[in-house]
């Protein structure tokens, strides 16, 4: 009798294990495990918003990414700080540019950027935004100048993800993280490098160029 039931069990066993979706190894000393696959998930996709001329409103909402770093130069020592002279305000115009690569994003938005309208994304005292490859500073207005403020609620850790499998050529997600969590942010650059635009949601702020240093 115990002959005969050895098979059923066995039998019984391999059963189990491909129902439950798994493939059954032999082991050779009858210590088989399943090895259970894992199901596909779907990517999610949009069609390739087109990119629109500065001052017009903002594309179709893209497809955002959760925070990460994988994208972000940690090695990358914290700008000095430095204050600067408040630009005037113009109309954006020009062709909008189109990001390449995540280098690209970081060379074309690096700098000091003054809020011409929206919000900065910070306390509400926040004016300027400065840029620097893994780091940002909110700047405040002291007279004509911009200045950092010295607390942690003014800095940023910012990481950049490549979303254009999502969304399309061109789009790269901006992440501003502090202590109070991540804002995901979509950017649109002049391509003569003066005007900027930030995207949070429907929310955009535009921005010009700070360019003069105050000695």
């Amino acid at each position: 009798m115990r002959i005969l039931k050895l098979p059923l069990i066995l039998t019984i066993v391999s059963t189990t294990a491909l129902a439950c979706g798994g493939a059954v190894t032999p082991g050779g000393d009858g210590d088989d495990t399943p090895a259970v696959s894992q199901p596909h998930q779907p990517t999610a996709t949009t069609d390739d918003p087109a990119h629109a001329s500065p001052g017009q409103s903002p594309p179709s909402q893209p497809v955002v990414s959760p925070p990460s770093s994988a994208d972000t130069e940690s090695n990358v020592n914290p700008p000095a700080a430095q204050v600067w002279s408040i630009p005037d305000c113009a109309e954006p115009s020009g062709p909008i540019h189109t990001y390449t690569s995540v280098a690209d994003v970081q060379g074309r938005i690096s700098g000091v950027w003054y809020k011409c309208s929206g919000n900065v994304p910070g306390p509400a005292d926040a004016v300027a935004i400065e840029l620097a490859g893994p780091y940002a500073y909110l700047l405040v207005s002291s007279g004509d100048t911009l200045v950092r403020k010295d607390s942690w609620d003014y800095e940023r850790n910012v990481g950049y993800i490549d979303t254009t499998m999502m969304n399309g050529p061109g789009y790269y997600q901006i992440n501003l993280t502090s202590g109070l969590g991540t804002q995901m942010l979509q950017s649109r650059v002049s391509e003569d490098g003066r005007f900027l635009e930030l995207v949070q949601s429907f929310d955009m702020s535009r921005y010009v160029r700070a360019t003069t240093v105050v000695p």
